[in-house]
Order: structure tokens, then sequence, then C-alpha cells
């Protein structure tokens, strides 16, 4: 999705409002949620999100980069440090090639898959688009997976894909990745 207008059905104080109910219901116990609502998505909050996946951020940044452009950003619990992630996640998912996904609309909440081997065809009807072998590019349309904890896909050219690798110990044919 390029960095232009994004689109939801609620108005922004829904979405505020349904957001942060849903996060405080979920959130685990020791963590820092944020909170990110923005309908915009600038180029320079795009670089926040790829610097944030290699410096240290300070709050403060997060803080007034929102604030000049106008997004709504608010820490949840812990320390608050949770706005730094919920800033950096809105710049790279809107690249459509960057980003991972702990929920999709099909998906029960809380979800019943926890780690484990997992079919292909069960990863699939979940709306994975692709399960794709990391070094090579390949495509798998069947075999089992081993998802170590939750499923986690990952947004990479436009499409919802599990990124897996050949597991070292011969317990399952493929390992799900955690990338980058």
């Amino acid at each position: 999705m390029p960095s232009s207008q994004l689109a939801w059905p609620w108005s922004s104080q829904e979405l505020v409002k349904e957001s942060r109910r849903w996060l405080l219901e979920w959130f685990i116990e020791g963590s820092d949620p944020g909170l990110c609502v923005t309908d915009h998505v600038p180029d320079e909050i795009v670089a926040f999100g790829k610097r944030c996946k290699v410096e240290l951020i300070e709050q403060s940044e997060a803080r007034e980069l929102a604030a000049k452009h106008d997004i709504y950003l608010e820490g949840l619990g812990g320390t608050n440090q949770g706005i730094i992630g919920a800033l950096a996640s809105i710049g790279l998912i809107s690249t459509g090639d960057d980003g991972r996904l702990v929920h999709l609309g099909g998906w029960p909440w809380p979800d019943e898959i926890h780690g484990g081997l997992i079919d292909a065809k069960t990863i699939y009807e979940r709306g994975v688009d692709e399960i794709r072998v990391q070094a090579t590019g390949e495509v798998l349309r069947d075999g089992r997976v081993d998802i170590v904890k939750n499923l986690r896909p990952n947004i990479r050219g436009g499409k919802i894909v599990l990124l897996v690798e050949a597991t070292p110990d011969g317990r399952a044919p493929w390992k799900a990745l955690k990338p980058t």
C-alpha cells in the first residue's frame, strides 16, 4: 500500500476507542502496548520505521514525529515504550513490503494455534498468501511447518507471507522464521 491515504470503515475516534479497548483486554502483562492511528503515512514515518529496525530510538522522537504529522499515538501501559513500535509499524506496513502480522480478520482471538507442526493447508486457510522458503524464494504448497510459538506471517510484496527455512534437526521439514 503506498504512503498515501489509508481507509477504514470507522471514524478515527471510534477506531481509537475500539483499538484501545481491544489492546487493554488482550495485551500481555509486563508488555508496553502502544496505539497508533492515522489515515496518512508520510515518507518520514516510513523512514522512522526502518531506522527502528537498526537503531535504538527514544520515546521523545516518536512523540515529536507523531505530533508533527498529526498522528494519534498513545502508550497504554508499562513504560510506554510501545509507542515507538506502534509508530514504526505504521510506517513499515504502509510500504506493503515490511511488517509482521499478529492477527487477521478471519482468525479467532485468542488464536488456538500455539506452536507445533501445522499443515500448509491450515496455514493457507488462515489467509496466508504464500509459504516461502527464505533462502530460495520457493513457494511451498504442502507439507508441515513448525510455527514455533504462534502464526506470525509477514508482509512481503503486498502479500501475506510466512517465511520458512529447513530445520536442521529433521523434526519438521520447515520452520517458520521471525525476520527483522
